[in-house]
């Protein structure tokens, strides 16, 4: 069995850095439509969005903190750990963009965090 083991190709070296750098791209889109979207009002989205905002940095951050373990993890080539701390970074990016997203349009938002959900826990949602 471990001899048909292949590793899978989303957590490769040249791989993690096209996915930061699509994330990246995600983030910094998505950020720049709600500067576009509050520049008119004098509210802020911390202001009405209080929720979804604390999503967003916790998001955020356990983004950074899972790529920074995979780095780690990468240099000691331990395979199995680097796996979870992908699966953990592209959660939190998903859940990262899906906040900033449901700022812009609360309906698209909770469409895409509940496939998120039944995505992960099948169909026991």
């Amino acid at each position: 069995m471990a001899e048909n083991h292949r590793p899978n190709l989303a957590f490769q070296k040249d791989s993690i850095i096209m996915q930061h750098g699509v994330f990246t791209l995600l983030v910094e889109t998505l950020n720049s439509l709600i500067q576009v979207r509050y520049q008119t009002t004098k509210a802020s989205p911390f202001d009405s969005h209080d929720v979804i905002m604390s999503v967003l940095l916790v998001a955020i951050f356990t983004y950074a903190t899972a790529s920074v373990a995979e780095v780690m993890l990468l240099a000691r080539e331990s395979p199995y750990c680097t796996t979870l701390a992908g699966s953990l970074r592209l959660f939190a990016g998903a859940l990262a963009a899906i906040s900033l997203l449901s700022i812009l349009d609360p309906i698209m938002g909770v469409h895409y965090l509940r496939r998120m959900g039944l995505f992960v826990y099948g169909s026991r949602i």
